[in-house]
């Protein structure tokens, strides 16, 4: 009998692994996906010859073309310009594009919209043509330094994490000072120390609930995949339910909950709307 239960235990144990193991695998894979769609080409000049590299391979120094309708690959410092316009909303949160120069710009400790000489990446083009030096390439870009400020971002525990937690620890006290009555309790009765050892530790498997793990993950994948119908990936399941516990979302409108664009809702003529 005992043996049957620790068989059940680690068969219980087993699974919940292989259940997390493969939901939130299918959420990397999904993420992996994403990544690798938004590898692109660029245009660099290497020994005076123009040739086509993927963005991730750029090295500083590196000469870039940019044109209208690009992504700008690594943060560029520019030395050619034709009418170039940049939407630099991703970082800078303005609506409006920034105009590029060439021109040298003397000052210290200059903020992002104030560096008109500058492409940085992730940027896109959206008017006029330009040349630049790859000065920054990866983390080291602006946009990098926010992608590590958001990495070094304290991990919290989720609402569900917590209770979850509590409930255990309460299980765990309950389980040991009911299982170590039961022992005292068999010894005292005239029972054998290995059938009260025995007996005690039946008692504490049957009280605890092996089967919490797999119901919980079963219905958070539940959540996941509603989310990923509506196409939010979640990567950490806890974090469904934890959307669902947030009352005040503070974020940036450009680019985040706006996509920049301006869009025709209605049309006046000929005094009617259409």
């Amino acid at each position: 009998m005992f043996c049957f239960e620790v068989i059940v235990i680690l068969l219980c144990v087993f699974l919940n692994a292989i259940v997390g193991f493969i939901l939130e695998g299918k959420a990397e894979s999904a993420i992996e996906a994403l990544r690798r769609m938004t590898v692109h080409e660029c245009t660099v000049i290497r020994d005076g010859k123009k040739k086509n590299i993927y963005a991730k391979n750029l090295v500083i120094g590196d000469i870039v073309e940019i044109e209208s309708g690009k992504k700008v690959p690594a943060d560029l410092r520019l030395f050619y310009v034709k009418n170039l316009e940049i939407d630099e909303s991703i970082l800078t949160g303005e609506s409006i594009p920034s105009h590029k120069n060439d021109e040298i710009i003397n000052g210290q400790n200059l903020s992002l919209s104030d560096q008109r000489c500058i492409a940085f990446s992730g940027t896109y083009v959206t008017r006029g043509i330009g040349n630049g030096v790859v000065v920054a390439t990866s983390m080291k870009t602006e946009f990098g330094k926010i992608a590590k400020l958001v990495e070094a971002t304290h991990k919290i525990s989720t609402p569900l994490t917590k209770k979850i937690e509590e409930f255990i620890k309460l299980i765990i006290i309950a389980t040991l000072v009911f299982t170590l009555i039961n022992f005292i309790l068999g010894v005292v009765m005239g029972f054998s120390l290995i059938y009260s050892f025995l007996a005690s530790v039946s008692f504490a498997v049957a009280v605890i609930p092996e089967a919490l793990p797999v119901i919980v993950i079963a219905l958070l994948a539940i959540a996941s995949v509603a989310m990923a119908k509506k196409n939010a990936i979640i990567r950490n399941l806890p974090a469904a339910e934890t959307l669902g516990c947030t009352t005040v979302i503070c974020t940036d409108k450009t680019g985040t909950l706006t996509k920049n664009q301006m869009t025709v809702v209605k049309i006046y003529s000929g005094k009617k709307f259409y």
